[in-house]
């Protein structure tokens, strides 16, 4: 009976064995990365693929959210780690990079902890790219910044009428700076009433140590300037009593507001009012027309002065004179119109 008991034992062992030799998901240990220049890296790790046939690659990027992918590579179904690794080129230099090792085979998948290397040199330089200033019709002066992360820097602006540009200003070396430094640039020789863009780039002289700005938008004025038509009328008509309260309304008609919108063409634009009896400028005021191109003002009047055609009883007709002044989109244009007190 004692034989009988140990055999059957025996038997029941062997019935688990291949269960117990039954293959797990991959088993994955990052290592340093090696290898590092200012543009690129080698990644490293160990695989074991546990007895299914396994593939892997690293996940990697320039923040621990990574993003970029090496290509998967298959190492088989063995049952010992592997040494793995990935090349990295076009880094950025002296960046943090951070990376991840993954494992998948049919029983399931591994992610190892996240590592991290710095890529070899300094940090590219830094620009911002800046607003347009001294627009014309036919040229501009472009403006930024540019962090020289304490290296000599060469900066320009790129420009063109699309964001792939095609044109580019001179460069320019500036020295190390611990602060950013203001740069700008002239251009000259462009089209009328057209839209460019534009961005600042800085490198200190090689591709990976080049910093590019934003995409910058701004239109030329247009030559010749149309005009803003005045739409506008003063109230009341007629008025009987001091003191006399005038209320001037009105719009600038901007004709072409799919080259420059309202906001751009009106904006703080102005327009000045005056009353005239006769030759003689009795009363003055200002309106600012806002980015509706629409402006307001009201202007009393005390008393009116002592003119020789005035007539004590008679009515008195008042012109008024609206002279909106322009802006670069807008030629200036004027408008009258007449009050009269009884």
């Amino acid at each position: 009976m004692k034989k009988l008991a140990v055999l059957t034992a025996v038997v029941g062992c062997l019935a688990g064995a291949p269960a117990a030799l039954a293959a797990s998901s991959p088993t994955v240990t990052p290592r340093p990365a090696t290898g590092i220049t200012a543009s690129g890296a080698v990644l490293n790790g160990t695989v074991d693929p546990n007895g299914a046939t396994t593939v892997y690659h690293f996940d990697y990027g320039p923040t621990p959210a990574l993003g970029a992918v090496t290509a998967s590579v298959a190492i088989g179904h063995g049952t010992a780690a592997v040494a793995v690794k990935a090349g990295l080129s076009d880094l950025t230099s002296g960046t943090v990079y951070y990376y991840e090792l993954l494992a998948t085979s049919a029983v399931g998948t591994t992610v190892s902890r996240v590592e991290s290397f710095r890529s070899g040199g300094n940090p590219p330089p830094i620009p911002t790219t800046g607003g347009a200033l001294s627009i014309s019709p036919t040229g501009m002066t472009l403006t930024g910044l540019v962090a020289t992360d304490g290296q000599p820097t060469t900066y320009y602006f790129q420009y063109g009428l699309a964001p792939t540009y095609g044109l580019q200003t001179a460069p320019v070396t500036i020295a190390a700076a611990d602060a950013p430094v203001t740069v700008e640039a002239g251009l000259g020789g462009l089209t009328p009433g057209t839209v460019f863009h534009y961005r600042l780039v800085a490198t200190h002289g090689s591709t990976p140590d080049t910093g590019f700005g934003a995409d910058g938008m701004v239109e030329t004025y247009p030559s010749p300037a149309p005009v803003g038509t005045i739409h506008a009328r003063t109230l009341p008509r007629t008025i009987r009593a001091r003191p006399f309260v005038f209320s001037t309304s009105g719009l600038i008609v901007n004709p072409t507001p799919l080259v420059a919108s309202d906001a751009t063409a009106c904006n703080t634009a102005l327009v000045p009012i005056e009353f005239f009896v006769g030759h003689t400028v009795i009363a003055t005021n200002e309106a600012t027309v806002g980015s509706d191109c629409r402006f307001a003002a009201v202007t009393t009047i005390g008393r009116l002065p002592h003119i020789r055609h005035i007539t004590r009883n008679g009515p008195v007709r008042i012109r008024v004179k609206l002279e909106f002044l322009g802006s670069p989109w807008l030629a200036p244009s004027k408008r009258f119109s007449v009050v009269v007190v009884r």
